[in-house]
């Protein structure tokens, strides 16, 4: 899902808000000088928009502010503080408000007069084997805090905050939408998202590491003349032992499609692997030794 379409899905999911981001949509025909650091009369409503990938949520997040007070608010209390989280980065319209150096913190950078104004950015949250979890802390209280994922099987969104769950198209593509209770400033949220879709990664680096100890196997018997397990050669299969290198190698490629395809386990997977993986050392420590055994024959 491209960066335009997740603008579009907030355009076409929320309610209208504020003018653009950081420029407040309604100022009163003078400005206060008093500044204040009493957040009593600022809310927010707060969209998030998880964009699901491999092994991470691509995240959009954009707030509207509404500022109903007299007075500017003093900026050192308007932080936003995100959870473990990388790459946070404003998008480039934003005015009043920067990412801090720590890239974990939004912070205004000037008063916050009355009337409305807003921000917003992405970043991005690590999941672990189809979940992310996090919690946050409001400066502000929030009206209307709203997560938005692309709808996945199994997909759940848990909190200790009251969230009810609603379901949207948009241009064939199915989003759910969870819509939180009012929040008080400051009260903690816990968030958790299950059944992320996911591909596991070890067996790759499996893959990886069992084809680097047969390469260093082999440059070994190279150097060294040696082959261990050459006694196994007596034992050898009816086909050769090239024929049998190729259906294993071809065993693996299948077993490898099944994974991906979720038609065998992670633990079957596992198993089955390392049980071609010992028959393919087998048959290449054979090939081996045909190897040195032709040009013995031929000195003969």
């Amino acid at each position: 899902m491209s960066h335009s379409l997740l603008a579009l899905a907030a355009a076409l999911l929320l309610p209208a808000q504020g003018g653009p981001p950081g420029q407040p949509a309604s100022q009163p025909a003078s400005q206060p000088g008093a500044i204040t650091k009493d957040l009593t009369g600022v809310s927010a409503q707060v969209t998030v928009i998880h964009e699901l990938g491999d092994q991470a949520l691509r995240t959009q997040e954009s707030w509207t502010i509404a500022h109903n007070g007299s007075a500017a608010i003093d900026p050192s209390v308007l932080t936003v503080q995100y959870p473990a989280i990388r790459l946070l980065k404003l998008d480039d319209d934003v005015q009043g408000f920067e990412a801090a150096e720590d890239r974990q913190t939004v912070k205004a950078t000037r008063p916050l007069s009355p009337g409305m104004g807003s921000f917003a950015g992405a970043y991005i949250l690590d999941t672990q084997r189809g979940t992310a979890s996090y919690k946050r802390r409001f400066p502000v209280e929030v009206e209307v805090l709203r997560v938005i994922l692309e709808e996945a099987p199994n997909l759940s969104v848990t909190s200790n905050i009251e969230a009810t769950r609603r379901n949207r198209d948009l241009n064939g593509i199915k989003f759910a939408i969870w819509d939180f209770a009012r929040i008080p400033a400051n009260q903690e949220v816990s968030i958790e998202i299950k059944g992320i879709p996911y591909k596991p990664v070890w067996p790759t680096q499996l893959t990886m590491l069992i084809g680097a100890l047969i390469v260093l196997w082999a440059f070994w018997a190279v150097r060294s003349g040696k082959v261990p397990g050459g006694e196994l050669s007596s034992s050898k299969s009816p086909l050769s032992a090239g024929a049998r290198k190729d259906r294993i190698l071809r065993a693996i490629e299948l077993l490898d499609e099944d994974l991906d395809r979720e038609k065998v386990s992670e633990n079957r997977y596992k198993r089955r692997h390392e049980d071609l993986t010992r028959q393919l050392a087998v048959v290449l420590r054979e090939l081996d030794l045909e190897g040195q055994a032709q040009p013995a024959a031929r000195k003969e």
